[in-house]
């Protein structure tokens, strides 16, 4: 290991079949957990240019470093990529916005991007233009594809402002929410004097967990209201293909 002031540089060679691949890690802080969350990042790199899917990772650093860490990467090295380091099953697909209400909001970004190999995110950035805004209601829907998209299981309507104060009276929304709310501007109680932007999100098999939700296509479809008015729509369309064990 070689310090540089506040920065802790590795290097860590990953073997996978007759591919060796040697790169240089910075962690800024000394910590286990850095460091793990780094090697199982080239880990995935290495795997991702290979074909076979059983594979086993052997991997090694070239440098000293410390009784914990080094028991963590022994266990890594017998682990089947299959089974640990495969990508998620579930994938965002396509998302449409629409304006209802262009002098009230109106949409300045809706896409979808690739910011790295294997992973789709999402950003969406709405311009509020009659702040502040102290009166929302939504309706959250489930839509699941079957010769078309169909109502699945969840179609409520509630008072935003309300929810964002006492979350726990909407089990769904509140797992909506779950998603949405680490990679927002909107998590906090009315009302909004801003901008309502999602930047960066991506869907992974975790969040689905408590939803019986089947293998197949699936839409989120949300309309926004403001002043007992919708303002704007959102549907975003995604896919679901975890293992039947996993509900």
């Amino acid at each position: 290991m070689v310090t540089v002031s506040d920065k802790h540089i590795f290097m860590i060679t990953v073997t996978v079949m007759d591919t060796t691949i040697t790169v240089i890690v910075t962690v800024m802080a000394m910590t286990t957990r850095a460091i793990i969350i780094k090697v199982m990042d080239v880990a995935c790199f290495a795997y991702s240019s290979q074909h076979e899917a059983s594979e086993i990772l052997d991997i090694k650093k070239s440098i000293k470093m410390n009784k914990p860490l080094k028991l963590v990467l022994f266990y890594l090295s017998f682990i089947s990529i299959n089974q640990r380091l495969t990508e998620s099953a579930t994938k965002l697909t396509n998302i449409e916005c629409k304006s209802l209400d262009k002098s009230f909001s109106d949409f300045k970004t809706c896409r979808l991007h690739v910011p790295k190999r294997g992973v789709i995110a999402l950003d969406v950035h709405v311009e509020l233009l009659q702040v502040p805004v102290n009166n929302v209601t939504v309706n959250l829907s489930f839509w699941k594809k079957v010769n078309g998209f169909r109502p699945f299981l969840y179609n409520i309507t509630t008072d935003f402002c309300g929810f964002m104060a006492k979350k726990k009276r909407f089990p769904f929304l509140k797992i909506f929410w779950e998603i949405l709310k680490n990679k927002s501007n909107a998590n906090h109680t009315c009302p909004y004097v801003h901008d309502i932007i999602v930047k960066n999100l991506v869907l992974s098999d975790q969040m689905f967990n408590r939803l019986p939700a089947p293998p197949g296509e699936y839409m989120f479809k949300l309309i926004v209201g403001a002043y007992n008015e919708w303002k704007a729509e959102v549907k975003a369309y995604f896919d679901i293909n975890l293992n039947s064990d996993r509900f």
